[in-house]
């Protein structure tokens, strides 16, 4: 099964990222609604007390974390995560 989100733009449904099917092949699709719901924003004390603050303490190769944050960025806008 594949599940993917998208829209419709009065004649057709458009994926909102790609999406890996055959052509020519005949699929069944399911619509459900999914509202789009504003984030929560997050507060400093929030993230400090959370489990992501010091993830990366004990992971010694990485010595530059915005570069190495940027790359995990560039590596999943291509796809490769």
């Amino acid at each position: 099964m594949l599940a993917f989100k998208g829209h419709f733009d009065g004649k057709v449904v458009v994926p909102d990222e790609p999406v890996s099917i055959s052509t020519g092949t005949q699929y069944v699709f399911r619509v459900e609604d999914h509202p789009v719901s504003p984030a929560h924003p997050i507060t400093l004390a929030e993230l400090a007390s959370s489990e992501f603050a010091g993830a990366w303490a004990d992971r010694v190769e990485i010595t530059d974390s915005v570069a190495f944050v940027n790359d995990l960025r560039r590596q999943l806008e291509r796809g490769e995560l």
